[in-house]
């Protein structure tokens, strides 16, 4: 199992009731470099450090580099899926099995998880199944891709799953 970002092609069917925005580490990390800058600027202004010193060199350098750092982390940062109505992030798992997708959701959906044991893989191969659910399962889907040359494709439907099969899903390692 790896934690992965959500793909826009599991979520196509419940696009209408989320919303993509920063995460609250990204946020925060801007923050606190800004601030960090904002201190350096003030310290830089308000003493005198004297003609060509190596010390208001080393303040200015901190300043810019941690200037740019939070303008670069606020632009490119991390941002993620949140479930509007209660405004929850979704969680996203991968899953890389040795079988075909139909016995795979069969044994998802009889909750068979000793055969779910014997065919998964910790390295990338065979079929993938992708799982984004929210801390209290209000979303649970997940789809099964197959591996074709450079390029995982869908292998099955999107299937809403129940809470028992989600807990399932996460219990298999």
């Amino acid at each position: 199992m790896k934690t992965s970002i959500v793909s826009d092609l599991l979520l196509s069917d419940v696009k209408n009731s989320l919303v993509r925005r920063r995460s609250i580490t990204t946020i925060l990390f801007s923050a606190l470099c800004l601030s960090i800058s904002i201190i350096s600027f003030i310290v830089l202004i308000t003493y005198d450090f004297g003609y060509k010193s190596e010390l208001e060199f080393y303040i200015s350098f901190v300043m810019i580099a941690f200037l740019i750092a939070a303008i670069l982390q606020f632009i490119f940062g991390k941002k993620l899926y949140y479930y509007k109505p209660e405004n929850v992030p979704v969680k996203c798992h991968l899953y890389f099995f040795d079988t075909t997708s139909e016995k795979l959701l069969q044994a998802v959906k009889t909750n068979d998880i000793n055969f779910l044991k014997s065919v998964v893989n910790d390295y990338d191969r065979g079929i993938k199944m992708e799982l984004a659910y929210t801390p209290n399962y209000s979303i649970a889907i997940c789809q099964c891709y197959k591996y074709v040359p450079y390029e995982y494709i869908p292998d099955s439907e999107v299937i809403t799953l129940t809470n028992s099969e989600v807990e399932l899903l996460l219990n298999v390692k």
